[in-house]
C-alpha cells in the first residue's frame, strides 16, 4: 500500500517504511501435553528481562518465552531453527512451571520458532481502495492474548460499514469517495479501542520482564499482596474494554448466555436490526 501510494503521488501522507518497534524477542514452541500444567490452565514466570507463559489443552501444551533485546529496533529480523535452539540453550535453566525448566520442555517440542515482538500502530489505515486490518495496522505483544481479538474486531467493524454502504447503493461498485468515507469511519471506530489495547499489552510485557523498578515493585510485591487491585483491574478496565466488542450488526441471533458484565453491543434479535454509532 505504501509503495502504490508513493508511486501515485510523492506528497501523499505515508506510513514509515519500518513502522513498528521491537524491544523484545519471542521463542515459542508446541509440545505434547505436559503434566506440569493442567488442561485449561496456564503458568507464567516473571523475571529481570525475561518471562514465560506456559499453557495446556487436553492433548497439547504451548510455551512462549520473552526476552528483552539489548537495544530497541525497527529493523525486521528473521530467526532460523538454529537461532531458536541457541536461545533455548542459553535460557535452559529458566523456570517454566513447578519442577519444570525450559530445557525440560523444549526438548520434547513438536515445532518451534522465534521472532521479534513488534509493537505499534499505523497512522494511515487505508489508501485508495486498499484498507488494512489486524497485524498489518497494529501490533500487540502476545502476552495479553488480544491480538487475534483486535484483528477480528477490525474485520467486524469494516464489514458492518461496507454493508451499510452497499445497502444504500444502487448495487454497483462503491465509488472512491464512498469507500474513503467507509474506511475513515472504520478507523475512527477502532482507533481509541486499539490504542488502549496496544497500551495494555505494552504494559503487560514490560511488567512481566521487570523493565524498570516501578514494574518490578508492582509485579513482585504490590499485585501479589494486594489482589484487590487485580480484581478491580479485571472488573473495570479489562471488562470495560471487552464488553464494548462489536458484532456483525446485520445478522440476527440470540445471545446463548449472559455474563456478569453485559455486552454494550448485543446481537440484533430476529427482525430487530440495529445500527452501530
Amino acid at each position: 500500500m505504501r509503495s502504490l501510494a508513493l508511486a501515485a503521488s510523492p506528497i501523499t501522507p505515508l506510513n514509515p517504511d519500518e513502522p513498528f518497534v521491537a524491544e523484545y524477542r519471542l521463542l515459542w514452541c508446541s509440545l505434547p501435553k505436559h503434566p506440569a500444567v493442567a488442561a485449561g490452565h496456564s503458568v507464567e514466570s516473571h523475571g529481570k528481562d525475561a518471562s514465560s507463559q506456559f499453557m495446556s489443552s487436553k492433548d497439547r501444551s504451548w510455551l512462549f518465552v520473552y526476552e528483552r533485546l539489548p537495544k530497541a529496533t525497527k529493523s525486521r529480523a528473521s530467526y532460523s531453527k538454529a537461532d531458536a535452539e541457541v536461545f533455548a540453550q542459553r535460557l535452559a535453566e529458566l523456570f517454566i512451571a513447578p519442577d519444570t525448566k525450559l530445557r525440560d520442555v523444549f526438548s520434547s517440542r513438536y515445532t518451534a520458532g522465534m521472532a521479534n515482538v513488534e509493537e505499534g500502530m499505523l497512522k494511515h489505515w487505508s489508501w485508495d481502495r486498499i484498507v488494512l486490518v489486524g497485524d498489518a495496522v497494529h501490533k500487540l505483544t502476545p502476552n495479553s492474548g488480544q491480538g487475534y481479538n483486535s484483528g477480528l474486531q477490525d474485520i467486524v467493524v469494516l464489514v458492518n460499514e461496507l454493508h451499510k454502504a452497499l445497502s444504500s447503493s444502487d448495487g454497483g461498485c462503491l465509488s472512491q469517495d464512498t469507500l474513503a468515507a467507509v474506511f475513515s469511519r472504520y478507523q475512527t471506530l477502532r482507533f481509541k479501542i486499539t490504542t488502549d489495547d496496544c497500551k495494555n499489552s505494552n504494559t503487560i510485557i514490560r511488567m512481566s520482564c521487570w523493565q524498570n523498578w516501578i514494574f518490578w515493585l508492582m509485579d513482585r510485591f504490590i499485585l501479589p499482596y494486594l489482589p484487590i487491585i487485580v480484581t478491580l483491574r479485571v472488573n473495570t478496565g479489562i471488562a470495560g474494554t471487552i464488553k464494548n466488542a462489536y458484532v456483525v450488526d446485520f445478522v440476527d441471533g440470540d445471545e446463548p448466555f449472559e455474563g456478569k458484565v453485559p455486552w454494550t453491543h448485543r446481537m440484533p434479535r430476529p427482525s430487530q436490526k440495529r445500527e452501530f454509532g
